[in-house]
């Protein structure tokens, strides 16, 4: 573990403060941008599936009708392919699959960091950095040249990257399935290896789906394997990695593959095979998993369009929060000449700039619903009105009849005085 201490004097904070105004407002804008654009993408999504609910017809998969041909057709069943799939390093293959997939992972090095600020008198911070360091599995090379620390150094070499093979030739009954969506079909299961028949590393041992071997050793294994008349006069043993204590530069590779099932398309009929109905508002074209009814595919694509938008709205209020924040933090950077004034200002800001976030967020997305779905979105708002003017008049006919009794109260009170 080793730590860094930096020192930003105010004027430097509040100079990098007012540079990021500019980055703010682009926040902003950006996230508007985003609202607007989320809310037609739902629009179009929305009248695309409604529209295809509409026109769509039932085919069966083992023949071609030719009179729904360029219609939206909605079949399923046992898909099948020809196809043998080969991984072109290892030689490893399968059929009747989907896809073939290689993962290749190292045992690296990775720093972490960790900061700790403090505020000083007079507008100044002080950051402590933490470093400290594990040994990770990682698909990706880990650079250690950056590492804050020495003995932490990560092999240069990383031999070979993850994988992924499709299966071109997939049909289902007597229609083709295109290959652009073959990517999501089935679910990936093991590959068991067989090491006699793979092609791997000298120094590496085969386990189940793994291929395991140290990149480092391996150097040293093939220097050696070639200085010798008999492969068999070298004591591989000595190269070969350990399953239970991994060490860095240990390279493990494991397959699976996506076995052929049942599938379900509705897409337009194109002869043989299926394309993206075209709408007014967009394409429709679904190739899932399993046996679907219409509906559940309709259902399916539904909540995925309402997730979608919801997260998109969801990251559009976050960032123009964010970039609130930033346009107003030269004035927390100001205030911090005193610390506890300037901690105040932060949680000022802070519900400033989510207010005015929720406020301009809403804002957006009903004005989009107007450009969007004018109709619609009238209608809501002459209800929403309606139900306003009813609280109202419910509200001013209560305060009216509260007024009458306590008349009436009143009347009687001086007439039995009298």
């Amino acid at each position: 573990m080793s730590e860094e201490v930096v020192t930003d004097s105010w004027f430097s904070r509040i100079s990098n403060s007012i540079k990021g105004i500019f980055f703010g407002f682009l926040l902003v804008i950006g996230s508007i941008v985003l609202l607007a654009w989320n809310e037609k993408r739902c629009v179009d999504r929305y009248n695309t599936i409604d529209f295809a609910k509409n026109n769509y017809v039932s085919t069966v998969a083992d023949s071609v009708e030719t009179d729904k041909e360029g219609k939206l057709v909605h079949f399923n069943g046992s898909a099948k392919t020809s196809d043998v799939l080969t991984d072109s390093e290892f030689g490893v293959s399968v059929d009747n699959s989907f896809s073939l997939t290689r993962k290749v992972e190292m045992y690296q090095w990775q720093q972490e960091q960790h900061s700790h600020k403090k505020k000083n008198a007079g507008g100044s911070t002080t950051t402590t950095y933490t470093y400290t360091y594990k040994k990770v599995w990682s698909s990706e090379p880990i650079d250690s040249n950056g590492f804050k620390e020495a003995g932490h150094d990560n092999p240069a070499v990383f031999p070979f990257k993850s994988n992924k093979v499709f299966a071109e030739n997939v049909t289902l009954g007597a229609h083709r399935i295109p290959s652009e969506k073959i990517s999501g079909l089935g679910s990936a299961v093991e590959v068991e290896l067989d090491a006699e028949k793979i092609v791997k590393p000298i120094s590496a041992v085969v386990k189940g789906n793994t291929i395991l071997f140290n990149v480092l050793k391996e150097e040293k294994a093939k220097l050696i394997n070639t200085n010798v008349e008999q492969t068999s006069d070298v004591n591989m043993a000595q190269f070969m990695p350990s399953e239970a204590a991994p060490a860095i530069g240990d390279i493990r590779i494991t397959f699976t593959k996506n076995p052929v099932g049942d599938v379900t398309v509705l897409a337009q009929q194109a002869g043989n095979s299926i394309k993206a109905f075209k709408t007014q508002s967009g394409d429709f074209y679904e190739v899932r998993n399993g046996l679907m009814s219409p509906e559940d595919v309709f259902k399916a694509t539904e909540e995925e369009n309402l997730f979608l938008t919801w997260f998109l709205r969801g990251l559009g209020f976050i960032l123009m929060a964010l970039g609130f924040g930033t346009i107003f933090r030269p004035l927390s950077v100001l205030a911090d000449v005193l610390p506890l004034l300037g901690d105040i200002a932060e949680t000022g800001i802070f519900i400033i700039s989510v207010l005015i976030s929720a406020v301009l967020s809403l804002a957006t997305i009903a004005i989009s619903w107007l450009i969007c779905r004018p109709v619609l979105a009238v209608t809501l708002f002459v209800l929403i009105g309606a139900g306003i003017v009813g609280i109202v008049s419910l509200i001013s006919k209560a305060k009216s009849a509260k007024t009458a009794r306590n008349r009436e109260s009143a009347s009687e009170a001086v007439f039995s005085a009298d």
